[in-house]
Parts: C-alpha cells; structure tokens; sequence
C-alpha cells in the first residue's frame, strides 16, 4: 500500500466506488485486506437496496452512509501503517538481538585470550622470581 492512498503496491485503489459499481482488491492470503472486501460488500447491499427515486431523507441517510464506509478504508490504511511499523520494529529488534548475541561472543572470545594470557605471564613472573 501507498502512503495517504487507498491503492496496493501495483497503483490501483483497493477500495473504490464508481457510481452503483463497487471496486474492491482483496487478498485472501492477507487479513488486513478483508475490511475492504467487508466494506465493499456493505456498500454494494446498500447500494442494491437503494430504490431508483429516493426522498432527500433517504438521500441523506446515503450520503451518511457513504461517509462512513470512506472512514473505514481511511482505518484500514491506518491499520495497514500500523502493520508495516510493527514489522519493521520486529526486523530492527532481531538485528539488534543477532548484533548483542555477535558481541557477545567476541567478548567472551577476548576474555578468554587475556585469561591464558595473564596465566602465562603469571607463570613467566613466576619462574623469574
């Protein structure tokens, strides 16, 4: 998804209304897809409910409507945004934790060499004396 627009890596909107048609990419492998497919659907049934001569009170009520299905593409891409920095925290986290355990192990690498290296100048001192 694109920042600030409802349309997938590819540029096309995933969600989208052109009159009494209703356009919607769903992903089946991809939760995050499905409040579009389920938004989709509720503007379509509101849509086939809607009679051909409506009253500016039913109007209204569609208009209402309309906005509201627009809020929740406008969540859903807030969600997707959500997603992508739990992802990238998650990624940062394993480099940092791979980078502390590399560290580590040098360390105690070094420990170990200035640990024989101070026995043998103990023993060389000692000889000495």
């Amino acid at each position: 998804y694109h920042a600030n627009c409802r349309c997938n890596t590819n540029g096309l909107e995933v969600f989208n209304r052109y009159g009494n048609d209703m356009v919607v990419i769903w992903d089946a492998e991809d939760t995050g897809s499905d409040v579009f497919l389920e938004a989709g659907l509720s503007v379509a049934r509101a849509l086939c409910a809607r009679p051909k001569s409506v009253s500016s009170e039913v109007d209204a009520d569609f208009e209402a409507l309309e906005k509201a299905i627009l809020e929740i593409a406008r969540q859903a891409d807030g969600l997707d945004e959500i997603t992508k920095s739990s992802e990238t925290i998650r990624s940062s986290n394993e480099k940092i934790t791979n980078r502390a355990r590399i560290m580590r192990e040098g360390l105690s690498k070094q420990i170990s060499i200035l640990n024989e290296k101070a026995d043998g100048l103990k023993e060389l001192i000692g000889n000495l004396a």
